[in-house]
């Protein structure tokens, strides 16, 4: 591999065409994660759904359990807190009644690859199905656990079974 030569400055003159092609996608990812950090930081100041109580979940606010209270709760507010890893905001929903999928990627599924124990033992004391099995992977939660590494949960999913 020949270097570059001088056309492209002292810096890389010596370096081999790879290393620059290389340097430029370093610079790419590197920007590329910037503008969307950005982007991410600018669109959080604005309300990010329209309902403000799934607003609210979105966001973590625990403040949502008192407004839930008393059969109001639903399973999409569960499945949102759950995608969004609101795992206190999940617990509170389970103790307030809300209905839990039990097919499909279930909260269940993802509390236990995010190896959220408490979430996943209020999940399954609220009848979450062990059994259930997404439509992607087609995989139980002790399945998402033991491939994202969380040996606890799983100890927990089998002494349960």
């Amino acid at each position: 591999m020949e270097p570059i030569g001088s056309v492209w400055g002292p810096e890389y003159g010596e370096r081999t065409r790879t290393a620059y092609v290389l340097h430029m996608l370093d610079e790419f990812v590197h920007h590329g994660a910037e503008v969307a950090l950005l982007r991410d930081l600018w669109r959080w100041q604005r309300a990010v759904a329209d309902d403000p109580v799934v607003e609210q979940v979105i966001r973590g606010d625990l403040a949502v359990l008192d407004e839930v209270d008393g059969g109001r709760a639903s399973s999409d507010l569960l499945e949102r807190a759950a995608a969004y890893g609101r795992w206190a905001l999940v617990v509170g929903l389970v103790e307030r009644g809300a209905p839990i999928s039990t097919t499909g990627r279930t909260a269940l599924h993802l509390a236990a690859g995010a190896g959220e124990l408490a979430a996943v033992r209020a999940l399954l004391d609220g009848g979450a199905d062990r059994s259930a099995r997404d439509p992607e992977f087609h995989a139980t939660p002790r399945q998402w656990a033991e491939f994202l590494g969380h040996p606890e949960v799983v100890d927990f999913l089998d002494a349960e079974a």
